[in-house]
C-alpha cells in the first residue's frame, strides 16, 4: 500500500527505498511488491531504473507477470525509448497484453517511428488470436499512437493507411480522437482537398471530429489560399453550434489574403472582437491587414495596424 501511494505521488525513490528495506531484512519480495515498485518508477520517469529492474526480476526473480512487463513498456513510452521497449517485447516469455501492446506502439508513435508502429499494428490485426485479446479502446490507441507518428513524419497517406487500418477491426469504429489525428496528419502534409473530403465523411458518419479537427482543416486550406472553402467550413462549424475559437478566425482571416477576399478578411478580423469577446488576435490581425494591403487598401491597413 506505501509503495502504491508512492507510485500515485511519483515519488519513485521512497518505492525503491522500501524495496531496497525488504532485501536488508531478508525479506523476498513477492511479484505484487517489484510489480508496484516498477508501476511508481513508470509514473517517475524513470525507464533506466525500470528496466535494470525488470532485467534483475528476470534474474534472480520472482518472476514478472503482465502488469510489471507494461509498467517498464509505459515508462519507456513516457520518455520515447521505442528502441528499449521493443527490448523489453523480445524478452517476454508471454504474449503482450492490450496495455502492452498500446505502451509498446505509443513508445513508437512518440519517437515518430510510424514505420514500426505500422508494423506492430499490423501484427495486431492479422493475429486472430492477438485481434481477439486487443479490446476497443486499446485498438483505438495503438491506432492513434501510430497515426500520430506517421503524420509527424509528414506521411499523411500512412496515417490514412493506418485510419483503413482500424476500419477493418469489425468491432473498433474509430472515434473522435482518430478522426482528429488523421485530419492533423492531412493539414501537416499540406493535403488540404483530402482533408476536406475526410471532414465531410466524418460528418456523414455521425463522427464529429470538433472545433480542434475543423481547425486542421482550416490550416491546410489556409496555407493553400483556399478562402472559399475555408469561409463554408467555418459557417458549417457555426450551423452545428460550435463556437470558433481565436485559431479558428485566425486561420479563415489567413486563408482570406488574396486581394479579391480583403472584405471577408476584415469582417472575420472584426468578429474576433465583437463576437468572441476576444481582443485583435495578431495573427488574424495581420492576415487582415496584408488582405486589405493586397486590395490596394492602404487607409483600411493601416487602420487594423494601429489597432
Amino acid at each position: 500500500a506505501a509503495i502504491a501511494a508512492s507510485g500515485r505521488q511519483q515519488r519513485w525513490q521512497q518505492a525503491s527505498a522500501i524495496l531496497a528495506n525488504a532485501k536488508e531484512r531478508s525479506l523476498r519480495p513477492d511479484t505484487q511488491l517489484c510489480s508496484a515498485v516498477l508501476s511508481a518508477l513508470e509514473k517517475g520517469g524513470q525507464w533506466r531504473k525500470a528496466l535494470s529492474l525488470l532485467r534483475l526480476l528476470l534474474c534472480v526473480g520472482p518472476q514478472p507477470g503482465h502488469f510489471a512487463y507494461n509498467a517498464a513498456l509505459s515508462a519507456c513510452a513516457g520518455e520515447s525509448r521505442w528502441a528499449e521497449a521493443l527490448s523489453v517485447q523480445e524478452g517476454l516469455p508471454m504474449s503482450l497484453d492490450a496495455v502492452g501492446q498500446n505502451a509498446l506502439i505509443t513508445a513508437c508513435g512518440r519517437a515518430a517511428q510510424w514505420a514500426k508502429a505500422l508494423e506492430l499494428l499490423r501484427g495486431i490485426r492479422d493475429d486472430p488470436m492477438e485481434s481477439r485479446r486487443a479490446d476497443r479502446d486499446g485498438l483505438l490507441r495503438c491506432c492513434n499512437a501510430a497515426s500520430s507518428a506517421a503524420g509527424r513524419g509528414s506521411r499523411w497517406e500512412v496515417s490514412l493507411v493506418i485510419l483503413g487500418n482500424l476500419q477493418s477491426f469489425p468491432a473498433s469504429p474509430i472515434d473522435e480522437v482518430a478522426a482528429r489525428t488523421v485530419l492533423s496528419a492531412c493539414e501537416k502534409g499540406s493535403q488540404w482537398d483530402r482533408a476536406a473530403r475526410l471532414l465531410t465523411d466524418f460528418r456523414s458518419s455521425r463522427l464529429e471530429p470538433g472545433v480542434a479537427g475543423v481547425n486542421s482543416v482550416l490550416s491546410a486550406c489556409e496555407k493553400a489560399r483556399q478562402w472559399c472553402r475555408s469561409l463554408s467550413l467555418l459557417a458549417a462549424l457555426q450551423q452545428d453550434g460550435h463556437e470558433p475559437s481565436a485559431v479558428t478566425c485566425a486561420a479563415v482571416t489567413a486563408s482570406c489574403s488574396p486581394a479579391a477576399a480583403w472584405r471577408h478578411s476584415l469582417e472575420l478580423e472584426s468578429s474576433v472582437r465583437r463576437r468572441l469577446g476576444l481582443p485583435s488576435c495578431a495573427a488574424s490581425c495581420g492576415a487582415a491587414a496584408c488582405a486589405c494591403a493586397g486590395g490596394n487598401h492602404w487607409e483600411l491597413c493601416l487602420e487594423l495596424l494601429a489597432g
